[in-house]
């Protein structure tokens, strides 16, 4: 019973926690075209729902971008899971946990 409630305890604090706590992000890197459509998604699910927490699967169904979307080939999974890989390594995305990230912030808005 101590075990359970010390993990919902430790459960909801993480859950709570920011998912960019000691992160860095770096203002040099420059987005592809596939990084933008990406970046574009999580600023409107932002714009749209208060919260930019998505997993990859649902990156891919939500946003409109003919990068992204591919010629019908299947690559847009692999796409998709590159420019998120991509973004988290420039600190502009944060993996919160197994796939699920969080937009940290897009430095050229602060420019």
């Amino acid at each position: 019973m101590l075990y359970r409630v010390t993990y919902l305890y430790y459960r909801h604090v993480f859950d709570s926690m920011p998912a960019t706590a000691g992160m860095t992000v770096n203002e040099e890197h420059t987005p592809t075209g596939a990084e933008e459509a990406v970046l574009n998604t999580f600023k409107h699910e932002r714009q749209t729902r208060g919260s930019s927490r998505m997993t990859p699967k649902l990156i891919r169904e939500r946003f409109v971008d003919e990068v992204m979307m591919g010629d019908g080939d299947g690559h847009s999974k692999q796409t998709v899971n590159y420019a998120l890989k991509q973004l988290t390594a420039a600190g502009w995305v944060a993996k919160v946990s197994d796939g699920l990230y969080e937009l940290v912030e897009d430095p050229r808005e602060g420019r």
